[in-house]
Formats: C-alpha cells, sequence, structure tokens
C-alpha cells in the first residue's frame, strides 16, 4: 500500500474515533442533566457534615447504613434531625410541665426530657438497624435454599438471585440483594458488590457467607454445596440463639417473681392475720 493509502486509512479512523468521542461526551452530558437535582436532605448533609469528628461521623455512617439510611440520612443530616428533636423537647415541656410536675419536679422533668431529646434519634437507629439484622437473619437460609435450587437448575449465581428477589417479601435481605445487583449492573465487580453487602450490614453470618461464596467463585469450587453449608450453618445458629434465650427466661423471671408475686403472697397470707391482730388489740 502507498503512503496515500495509508493518510486516507489514518484520517478515516481518525475522524471515526472523534465521532464517537463526541457522541458519548454528548450521552454523558444528557444524563448528567437527567439526573435528579440533589435534595435537600443531601445539601443539609454536605454542609453539617464538616462539624462533625471524622471517627464520630464514620461510626454513625455505619449505624446509618445498617439500619438502611431511612429518609437518606447521613451523618449530617442525622445532626440535624438530633438538633430538631432538642428543639422539641422544651416545646413538649410547656405543654406538659404542668400536668407532669404534680409526679416530677419541673427541672427533674425539664433534664429527662433534654437526655432523652438528645439520644432518641440514635436509639431508633439502632433498633431499627438491628431489627433489619434480625429480619436478614431469618429470610437468609430460605433465600439461600431457594439460590440452591435455581443454581442447581443451570442458573448462574446473580441470575438467580434477580428471579428470587421477584418472589420473596419486601424487607432489608430483598433492599441488600438488589442493591447488589444494581451495583453489579453500573460496573462493580462480583466480589466488590459481595463484599459491600458484608461491609454495610456487619453481620457474623453474613460475612461468613459471603466469604465462602467469594472463595468458591474464584476456585471455581461447586458453590451449591457452599450455599447449601452455608443454609445449615445460619439455622443451627439460630437455634442455638433459640435455646440460650430460652435458658436466659427462667433466670430472667426470678426478679418479676420476686418484686411483684411475693409481695402480693405476703398481703394474702398475712393480711388477714394482721387485721385480725389489730381488732383484738381494741
Amino acid at each position: 500500500m502507498s503512503f496515500w493509502h495509508y493518510l486516507i486509512i489514518f484520517s478515516i479512523s481518525s475522524l471515526l474515533s472523534l465521532y464517537l468521542l463526541r457522541r458519548r461526551e454528548v450521552e454523558i452530558q444528557r444524563r448528567i442533566k437527567e439526573m435528579p437535582p440533589m435534595g435537600t436532605i443531601a445539601r443539609i448533609d454536605m454542609i453539617l457534615r464538616g462539624f462533625i469528628p471524622p471517627t464520630v461521623r464514620d461510626k454513625l455512617e455505619e449505624k446509618l447504613e445498617i439500619a438502611g439510611n431511612p429518609w437518606g440520612l447521613r451523618a449530617g443530616s442525622f445532626l440535624l434531625l438530633q438538633v430538631a428533636s432538642l428543639i422539641a423537647a422544651p416545646l413538649f415541656y410547656l405543654l406538659t410541665a404542668e400536668t407532669v410536675s404534680r409526679v416530677f419536679p419541673k427541672p427533674v422533668f425539664l433534664i429527662l426530657l433534654l437526655i432523652n431529646a438528645l439520644f432518641l434519634p440514635y436509639t431508633w437507629i439502632i433498633r431499627r438497624g438491628r431489627k433489619r439484622q434480625e429480619n436478614i437473619e431469618k429470610t437468609l437460609p430460605d433465600f439461600l435454599d431457594m439460590l440452591d435450587i435455581l443454581i442447581g437448575a443451570g442458573f448462574s449465581f446473580s441470575t438467580a438471585m434477580e428471579k428470587i428477589l421477584g418472589y420473596i417479601q419486601k424487607g432489608a435481605l430483598k433492599e441488600e440483594l438488589s442493591r447488589v445487583i444494581n451495583e453489579m449492573r453500573v460496573g462493580r465487580s462480583f466480589e466488590e458488590a459481595m463484599k459491600g453487602l458484608s461491609r454495610r450490614m456487619r453481620m457474623p453470618i453474613l460475612s461468613s457467607f459471603v466469604g465462602a461464596v467469594i472463595q468458591a467463585h474464584k476456585l471455581g469450587v461447586d458453590i451449591s454445596d457452599v450455599i447449601r453449608a452455608q443454609a445449615e450453618s445460619i439455622r443451627t445458629h439460630r437455634r442455638q440463639k433459640a435455646e440460650e434465650a430460652a435458658a436466659k427466661a427462667a433466670t430472667k423471671m426470678i426478679f418479676p417473681l420476686i418484686l411483684c408475686t411475693l409481695p402480693m403472697l405476703f398481703i394474702l397470707l398475712m393480711g388477714p392475720v394482721i387485721i385480725r391482730a389489730m381488732s383484738l388489740m381494741r
């Protein structure tokens, strides 16, 4: 081929590359324009997160992730929620102080309200996170059984997950696995998406499952055997927890019995004797 042929081919390929790059740039700009504007909560979070110490912020965002980031809360916007709770406490005090003052002194009541208002949002996040973890621990074995059946039928791991999510009830497990699938769709690897699931929920049984699945995926081991073993392990763990809770129940019942039952029993047995003795003394 002559020099002119090379020049023509180079020019055509260059123009084609420029055209494709331009189309890609236009597509990216279109997607940016179609993105929803930053919400109010996100803007507040960006402003306020700088006022929180990094260690406290990281710990708080970890708890919020376990709770599923309700209302899109992050560390900064959660700080605003605590401030709103503290502002609401004096208002509640003004409405109820006269009634409650018959039982509690007003200063004590106000201090208790402020303490509760400060810790109430954090307690709510902790309780929500625990409920989500309990929901995952409860529904994960059944999910693994269905996953084992579909993989045995020839489906890939991710395809089997997508099919199962259409049938399981709404809950924490469905939310987290849907997030895993969406992350893989936008380009994250299977290993990164699964590790993100383990990192968000901070559950030993879920971390064990994720580690076993990733290891089987790397080594090419039959993943059905791994899933079956993990489902049995989780059920054993739940059974042991139930047995432990049942063993502790007898100990926990001692104090209510002492505080409630024995005084009433004493009154029933000794009450008539005391009344009779008082009548004889008269």
